[in-house]
């Protein structure tokens, strides 16, 4: 009983990784790219604008893999065992 709940916590694990990796990727190039134009951008009101695009990239990435992760989490349902 207790490996059946480690192997479920593992499973729980990878399945939260393969979720949220690539909203984090996307994150992560999204925050770099923006501290590259604010460093290189001379206005200050370039600064102001990026921080509402950061939040829309973001959420437009999370739209565009939005159907790859509800396929993912209906294939690991079918899957599970009754």
């Amino acid at each position: 009983m207790l490996w059946q709940v480690a192997f479920d916590l593992t499973h729980a694990i990878e399945l939260a990784l393969a979720l949220a990796s690539p909203i984090v990727s996307v994150s992560i190039v999204v925050e770099l790219s923006n501290a590259l134009l604010a460093r290189s951008a001379t206005p200050a009101h370039v600064a102001a604008l990026l921080a509402p695009l950061r939040s829309v990239l973001i959420l437009m990435a999370f739209a565009l893999l939005f159907e790859h992760m509800t396929s993912l989490l209906a294939a690991i349902a079918v899957h599970l065992p009754r």
